[in-house]
């Protein structure tokens, strides 16, 4: 079958015109099939990556079938993240520029919903937005579904993982059962086949064969980063192979912080994107991006699908994607507009090589191994020791590190590491089988047992010991403290020393109720 050329479509001049002026001249595969399916007004399933075309392969048809003169909701768009939402907007508003009678309108979380309200009111002829936003402008009678003729379901695969199910099904019910569904997305799980079989009718099916997930002209490459600082391996390639501009992705929002801060620190300019940005962040962040006023934009897998930009040199995967065709959607944000581009991934440890090989499997690819540069410093890890085979005396070591002995009855197994100094087990042996530490020499009794050193020469013949604070200070029946001698009275009381002198000190006193001293503060009695 020959090549679609887009001024054989069957489009208003106006499109024509918004058509040139993109620079489109020959239509992709999906644009091919799905363009003329859509324009009759036929259910479609478009199962494509992403970086193929699918925006204008659904954006043309819509923007052609708006009625003029009726400012109802004729189409809407859901998509799964706000960044995919203003793309996608942004596109079909180019492809209307010369349609003034159109107004597109998108809505997301992020921004002020009142804001959005007030832009629905007004009239809106294709609203664009994120499944929860629709709900909550739904609820507030901003948007009726009674007059929609088309509904775009875009990355349907990926709102499901995110949860959007119930939202989608809620949205899908309150629309007229005659309409025209269109959905997109990468993968056909079991969910997405039960969405089509239940709100689509009689689809035309569009499949993009899986030979194409990853461009001819991206370069793959992977690096193993055991052991390695993956900031500064960043750092060094950029140094080295000097890319115009980079995007990393990282599996988490923390992450994307610390690698941002660390990029800083060392005079890049960068920035990240994740969920908890607000949204006229993010897309100020994007704006600079794209005007090259950033080198590094760091971000989480929320910004990997939907995103334009022709200028990414390299993309590079700081952390291995978790499902194979995430990698897919990192690596399309690179070598676009028949550009050429390298992706890098960092593997760390043998199970994520493991998964780097089922990346390959999925994507029909294979990622070439890269040598670490030579300023790159590599942690050597200590390896773990191994385990001693039991009946076995051993007192060899693992480079040095590790050592063992063993009792002669088998019943336990000592273990150090590090370099210590060897001490004897063996040394001074008694004929009992005990044995006697260095801390006891010359200091075992006739009678098995051990004399402290703190117990020398004090041992009475009652076989009590005593103290050093007692030393010649026992009385027949109780005990002098030092601080009462040679103060004790005949009549069981206490002469207080130097009362007289001393008024104002805490005086002990003598209760005999309960054979305690209580203390207590003398007043002294004014003078006058």
């Amino acid at each position: 079958m020959s090549q679609l050329q887009f001024h054989d479509l069957a489009v208003s001049r106006e499109m024509q015109r918004a058509i040139g002026d993109l620079g489109y001249v020959s239509a992709t595969e999906i644009q091919a099939q799905a363009i003329p399916a859509i324009m009759e007004g036929k259910d479609l399933i478009g199962q494509a990556q992403t970086g193929t075309g699918k925006t204008a392969a659904f954006g043309i048809p819509l923007v052609e079938g708006i009625e003029r003169g009726n400012r109802d909701t004729q189409s809407i768009v859901l998509c799964p993240t706000r960044e995919l939402a203003v793309q996608v907007c942004d596109e079909l508003r180019k492809l209307a520029r010369y349609r003034r009678d159109i107004r597109i309108i998108p809505i997301f979380g992020g921004v002020s919903i009142e804001k959005q309200r007030m832009e629905l009111r007004r009239g809106a002829h294709i609203v664009v937005g994120t499944p929860g936003r629709f709900i909550d402008q739904i609820e507030r009678g901003s948007i009726n579904l009674d007059t929609v003729k088309t509904v775009v379901l875009d990355e349907a695969d990926e709102m499901l993982n995110m949860g959007f199910r119930p939202y989608i099904e809620q949205i899908m019910g309150m629309m007229p059962e005659q309409k025209q569904t269109v959905l997109f997305s990468a993968t056909m799980s079991k969910d997405i086949r039960e969405i089509a079989a239940r709100y689509l009718q009689n689809p035309t099916t569009v499949t993009i064969a899986k030979k194409e997930l990853t461009a001819d002209n991206i370069h793959q490459v992977y690096y193993e980063t055991l052991g390695v600082n993956k900031v500064a391996l960043i750092q060094s390639i950029l140094e080295k192979e000097n890319p115009d501009s980079i995007m990393v992705f990282c599996n988490t929002k923390s992450r994307v912080d610390i690698v941002v801060k660390k990029m800083l620190q060392a005079g890049y300019t960068s920035a990240g994107i994740h969920g908890d940005f607000v949204q006229n962040k993010r897309m100020r962040t994007m704006n600079e991006f794209r005007r090259g006023e950033l080198r590094v934009l760091v971000a989480t897998d929320v910004a990997a699908r939907g995103l334009d930009i022709s200028s990414v040199s390299m993309v590079i995967n700081y952390d291995l994607p978790l499902d194979p065709e995430y990698y897919v959607h990192r690596i399309g944000r690179t070598g676009r507009a028949g550009k050429s581009g390298k992706a890098i991934t960092f593997s760390h440890g043998r199970e994520e090589l493991h998964r780097l090989r089922s990346i390959e499997k999925f994507a029909k690819t294979t990622l070439e191994k890269a040598l670490l540069p030579e300023d790159i410093f590599v942690d050597i890890y200590e390896p773990e020791p191994q385990p001693l085979r039991r009946g076995k005396k051993s007192s060899s070591s693992h480079n040095g590190r590790f050592s063992s002995s063993r009792n002669d009855d088998g019943a336990s197994r000592r273990s150090s590491y590090g370099n210590r100094d060897e001490r004897s087990s063996s040394t001074e042996r008694s004929s009992g089988g005990g044995f006697e530490r260095r801390d006891r020499d010359d200091r075992r009794s006739s009678g098995g047992g051990f004399e402290r050193r703190d117990r020398d020469e004090r041992r009475s013949s009652g076989g009590g010991f005593e103290r050093r604070d007692r030393d010649e200070r026992r009385s027949s029946g109780g005990f002098e403290r030092r601080d009462r001698d040679d103060r004790k009275s005949s009549g069981g009381g206490f002469e207080r020393g130097e009362e007289k002198k001393h008024k104002f000190d805490t005086q002990p006193q003598h209760d005999s109720k309960f054979g305690v001293f209580k203390q207590f503060k003398k007043r002294r009695t004014p003078s006058f």
